[in-house]
């Protein structure tokens, strides 16, 4: 029970990880970008 319970979360938390990361660093670069472009 425990071991399935472990398996789909390791199945469903996989992707959602990969879309977190990308999308902290996709946000990060925007921001950066933007507060470089808003410098003179």
């Amino acid at each position: 029970m425990m071991r399935r319970a472990v398996d789909w979360l390791a199945r469903f938390t996989g992707p959602l990880l990969i879309i977190m990361i990308s999308g902290s660093c996709g946000f990060v670069l925007g921001v950066a970008a933007a507060s470089g472009s808003a410098l003179p």
